[in-house]
């Protein structure tokens, strides 16, 4: 029956690609010809995360990938998540129907702890868990201008946690997004989205963009075929403004609201045979922002920039009830004192409070308050017509390790018009969190011969920064406007990786008498990680794009003598191979079929997840766009066409992984 079924949907799937051709050549006029988005354009690009300032990707000197608008509407994702698995070098790894794993370059786990995450140069970086959620980042996909994937250390810039990777989605200007636009759709894992944007002109040179979504999923089973409970609805209102000109500075200001109702089965702990429970709980999460911007009237040498944001963040889960909040202030100045020195520089503060309420865990104390200042400095030096030399150095101070200094160099040759390569060294730190210092959890619980039953418990522990130091390099092509090739390798050292350490065990006679073993988080372990990423595009013809990638990892570890890993720093939970091949073909104006392969190697450790453990496996996705007429646009989406269902990664923390299912979804688009 499985054959069967994968022989119907690839059969079907070859079959729409010369049907689609007889079709309207009416076409949408926000959408583009694969002829008129050219390799040239795309290396041509003007980027800002690898730097704080425009720059061409292709003379970036760091592994960097972007994300366009346009690759999202072809690929016809409907989550950032799901965007990221066309990076190399970033493991994209669905845990629930709501919830997700993503990290660069290793450490793969819910709340990866070195990876930055920003919207805007917002962070969503969560002070608390060090991770990010990402069912909390939603968004209308179709007001992203960009996704900027930095694949290794940014600490010179972006501070702490920039460790392995940052990720910055910038949106659209409120200019460019005018007028309406209306979207509706219903599948079988994303039961319904329902999104509308408005954007008008105000003033002389204002303009303001309302959106909404509504999101509303099904839930999945777990590997052994059980309900997982992880159903869920979402709902979000967001807007932008942006006002001014070159000669009064330009202004923006942005904000939103997020809430929804989260399912999930968390596993918990018990005193009695079989020692563990599996719960359904529905979480219920809120998050709403406020941002705004000043970049100052330029001068011919300097440009200086504000930003200001506050954040506020709700959840209420099984483990614990919590608010967030946050206030930030950063000034950036960009100056170019002579012809060889490009310099960037600034200051930021940023303010957390967390309140977090123990139900199963505790948190002592129970509300935490900490500050960051933070300075930096880089220059970029133009040693030559082909040679740069880009020397930066960020000094942060937080409230648990004190000053911290991430320092980088990097050297960028232009071989030709064509090809250039560069290397880097760079110095990054992830800093402690409450939860890694204030947190108290019964982790497990087990049968012993004293005729009671016993607890491993996670006391609260003392930690310092975990710290990395990378060696980089890279290899860009650029030919004509029908082949790019960009390639990196990479090495990394890890020293001071928190890990566990088993402390002295006692009896404790409340609920009923059982042991303790305590554990407590401590710098214990050391690691490496090699490998390397390469990523091709070529354009085969006017309709046809293709795109291939490859990625690589061997990681490394060692424990300190008592020492014992704490399932946060599993260096080897990711695929070591990955494949990713892309195929986008436009027969008509009006028709674009556009095909995502996946493979992935195997997942170590994973029999605890599912029966048949999570093997080698391909993941095919397919979207078709049909633009009836201009403004008017149906797709239609395929997920996960090769398995009825398929495990994606191992057990996380107290959250039970789900068996994603193959999916289908057909969506309908109005723009007047």
């Amino acid at each position: 029956m499985q054959s069967t079924s994968r022989q119907f949907l690839i059969g079907g799937t070859l079959m729409l690609l010369p049907i689609v051709s007889f079709a309207d050549e009416a076409q949408d006029k926000d959408a583009k010809d694969l002829s008129q988005v050219g390799i040239e354009g795309l290396m041509n690009m003007e980027v800002t995360t690898a730097s704080k300032k425009s720059q061409s990707l292709f003379d970036v000197a760091a592994a960097m990938s972007v994300i366009t608008q346009e690759d999202i509407r072809r690929s016809g994702v409907r989550t950032i998540p799901d965007a990221l698995r066309m990076v190399p070098g970033i493991e994209v790894q669905q845990l629930t129907s709501d919830r997700w794993k993503i990290s660069a370059r290793g450490f793969e786990l819910e709340y990866a702890d070195k990876l930055l995450v920003l919207i805007d140069g917002r962070s969503v970086y969560e002070p608390d868990f060090a991770g990010v959620y990402w069912d909390a980042q939603d968004m209308v996909l179709d007001n992203v201008d960009r996704i900027e994937v930095i694949r290794g250390p940014g600490g010179s810039l972006w501070g702490a946690n920039a460790v392995n990777g940052v990720i910055n989605i910038i949106t659209k200007s409120a200019k460019d997004t005018l007028g309406a636009s209306l979207k509706s759709g219903a599948g079988s894992l994303d039961r319904t989205v329902q999104e509308g944007r408005y954007g008008t002109k105000f003033g002389k040179d204002g303009f303001l963009r309302v959106s909404g979504k509504y999101r509303l999923g099904a839930s999945t089973k777990n590997g052994f075929g059980l309900g997982n409970n992880d159903d869920w609805h979402t709902s979000l209102f967001d807007f932008r403004a942006d006002w001014g000109n070159e000669t009064s500075g330009k202004f923006m200001t942005q904000g939103g609201v997020y809430s929804g109702k989260l399912g999930r089965t968390a596993l918990g702990v018990s005193l009695s045979p079989p020692f563990s429970t599996l719960t359904p709980e529905t979480q219920s999460v809120g998050h709403s922002f406020l941002l705004g911007k000043w970049d100052l009237p330029a001068t011919k040498n300097a440009s200086t920039s504000v930003q200001v944001y506050y954040d506020h963040a709700v959840r209420n889960q099984l483990e614990a009830r919590g608010t967030r909040d946050t206030y930030d202030i950063d000034i950036s100045r960009r100056q170019t004192p002579n012809d060889r020195n490009s310099l960037v520089y600034g200051f930021g503060y940023r303010q957390n409070r967390s309140d977090d309420f123990g139900i199963t865990i505790t948190y002592d104390p129970v509300r935490t308050f900490t500050r960051n200042f933070s300075g930096y400095l880089q220059d970029e030096i133009k040693l030559n017509s082909k040679d740069k030399l880009a020397v930066g150095i960020k000094a942060e101070h937080n409230d648990f390790t004190g000053m911290e200094l991430q320092p980088s160099v990097r050297l960028s040759h232009t071989i030709s018009p064509s090809q250039m390569t560069w290397a880097a060294i760079s110095r990054a730190v992830r800093t402690p969190n409450a939860s890694d210092l204030n947190l108290i959890a019964d982790t497990a619980a087990f049968p012993t011969d004293l005729g009671i039953p016993g607890v491993v418990r996670l006391v609260k522990g003392n930690i310092q920064s975990e710290e990395l130091l990378a060696y980089e390099a890279g290899y860009r092509l650029r030919k004509d406007d029908k082949f790019a090739l960009d390639a990196s390798a990479f090495y990394n050292v890890y020293r001071n990786l928190r890990a566990s350490v088993a402390g002295v065990p006692f009896l404790e006679n409340l609920p009923t008498p059982h042991l303790v073993m305590p554990i407590q988080y401590t710098n214990g372990l050391s690691a490496q990680t090699a490998g390397i990423e390469i990523d091709t595009k070529y354009q085969a013809g006017p309709a046809w794009k293709l795109g291939l990638f490859y990625r690589y990892q061997a990681p490394r570890y060692r424990f300190e003598p008592g020492a014992m890993s704490d399932n946060q720093n599993d260096v080897d939970s990711i695929s070591h191979h990955v494949i990713g091949f892309s195929s986008a073909y436009q027969p008509t104006k009006s028709l674009l079929a556009n095909l995502q392969l996946f493979y992935y190697d195997h997942l170590p450790d994973s029999g605890a997840t599912d029966p048949r453990k999570i093997a080698s496996n391909w993941r095919l996705d397919a979207n078709f766009i049909w633009t009836a007429k201009p403004g008017l646009e149906f797709t239609l989406n395929f997920q996960n066409m090769l398995m009825p269902r398929r495990v994606e990664t191992n057990l996380d923390g107290f959250t039970i992984p789900s068996a994603i299912p193959r999916s289908v979804y057909a969506g309908v688009s109005y723009k007047f």
